[in-house]
């Protein structure tokens, strides 16, 4: 399914920040439920509401990352700024959040393979666009069991570090910061500072991070 969302302004208390109202479309065809055990579908060309949610914070970024996984389709989003959570979809039904906070996400980024079956190895094929087609040695975009998000880690300095999303365990969400401190470039989205590289189906792929340094120009390292 293809999901969109419609952002609208939410006016607090004067003495803090708006909130938005996130609205989420989708223009497929849905099922909804008319009475208990009973669907019927929803099929329309212009974008049907199927949801919404308030963000407590007044800048959106990129924080609603729908994908599908095992079948089923979800969404990584941000209702808490200091948070990742996790949602159904179409249904919208909120699944839960990370199990620990205080990370503030801006963007969100899960790889996407196919598989190449080749006479005697199978491989994960990456970076290939979305407007891929499948063929006899090569199967349909997938996406990945892990991710990454982007963000500011909250008391830290204002740029946005790179952070690990473990996806194996859904409904459950794991970050980890396994990589270290990485900053994201300025010039740079996340899904393009990072490149996972082909691999084969039994194997864990090597990962490549563009990453902004900083440096005195005596030559110290002070990070960014």
């Amino acid at each position: 399914m293809k999901y969109k969302t419609k952002k609208t302004i939410v006016k607090t208390k004067s003495e803090s920040w708006n909130y938005l109202l996130v609205e989420i479309f989708t223009t497929e065809n849905i099922a909804t439920q008319s009475d208990p055990g009973s669907f019927f579908y929803i099929s329309s060309e212009e974008d049907v509401k199927i949801g919404e949610y308030t963000r407590n914070y007044s800048n959106f970024y990129d924080t609603f990352y729908p994908f599908t996984y095992n079948g089923r389709d979800y969404a990584l989003y941000s209702s808490n700024y200091d948070e990742t959570r996790l949602m159904e979809l179409p249904s919208c039904i909120n699944l839960g959040a990370e199990e620990s906070r205080g990370f503030c996400p801006t963007q969100y980024y899960i790889p996407k393979y196919s598989i190449f079956t080749g006479e005697y190895t199978e491989q994960k094929i990456y970076g290939l666009s979305d407007d891929f087609k499948e063929t006899e040695k090569l199967s349909p975009l997938q996406y990945e069991n892990f991710g990454f998000v982007a963000g500011c880690v909250w008391g830290d300095d204002w740029s946005y570090k790179i952070e690990f999303l473990d996806l194996s365990y859904l409904p459950t969400v794991k970050r980890d910061n396994r990589f270290g401190y990485i900053v994201l470039p300025e010039n740079l989205t996340l899904d393009k500072a990072i490149k996972v590289h082909d691999c084969y189906i039994n194997k864990q792929p090597r990962i490549t991070i563009s990453n902004d340094v900083c440096f005195k120009f005596s030559g110290e390292n002070i990070g960014c």
